[in-house]
């Protein structure tokens, strides 16, 4: 009987301790690019939007913080809705695609040939705590090639850093967001400029 009584008394405290804490609920964000003013001039005729590479532990749905010069983590409950790669080249591909540079963007994984691929490769994509301010940390390499030849026509690095005007992951997606439109701002300068 005293068994049982111990049991139910410390079931109880148990249920007592876990009610007092309020659940963490986990939030999902997108990054969705917005490119601002009018269309260019067509400078080719289209263009494929290749596989975005990202390095590790970039390349994970949950938000990454930099928290000194040898300590990055995870959030777990903050995360992005989809895979990180997929949603940056949706990006690159919306923003490209109002660009007007190409008559047509062919997306990644879609089917068709392109006169040119785009690659894309991510070292770094995290918020870093690190420093005062805050800021979005993005360094991105673009390398631009005539399908089916080896050469670069154009091969670009950007590194952005963005400072958060709101200290919540909220405010860590939308500076991180910025950085991506700063960085493909550059890529369209490039683009522009470049000799197809």
């Amino acid at each position: 009987m005293m068994k049982i009584l111990f049991a139910l008394l410390l079931a109880a405290a148990l249920a007592a301790c876990s009610n007092d804490r309020p659940a963490l609920q986990r939030q999902l964000f997108m990054i969705q690019t917005e490119r601002p003013g009018v269309a260019a001039q067509p400078v080719a005729e289209s263009l494929r939007i290749g596989r975005v590479t990202m390095a590790s532990p970039f390349d994970e749905r949950a938000l990454v913080y930099r928290r000194d010069d040898v300590r990055y983590e995870t959030d777990i409950y903050n995360q992005f809705a989809s895979d990180p790669a997929d949603m940056l080249a949706g990006g690159i591909a919306g923003w490209l695609r109002q660009s007007g540079l190409f008559r047509r963007i062919v997306p990644p994984g879609a089917a068709g040939g392109a006169d040119y691929r785009l690659e894309t490769s991510v070292s770094s994509f995290y918020v870093d705590f690190g420093a005062e301010p805050p800021a979005a940390v993005l360094d991105i390499r673009w390398r631009l090639t005539r399908e089916g030849e080896s050469g670069n026509v154009l091969e670009l690095d950007c590194r952005e850093r963005v400072g958060l005007k709101e200290r919540s992951p909220a405010g860590a997606v939308r500076a991180q967001r910025q950085a991506l439109e700063q960085a493909l701002g550059k890529l369209e300068t490039a683009l522009g400029s470049a000799r197809f």
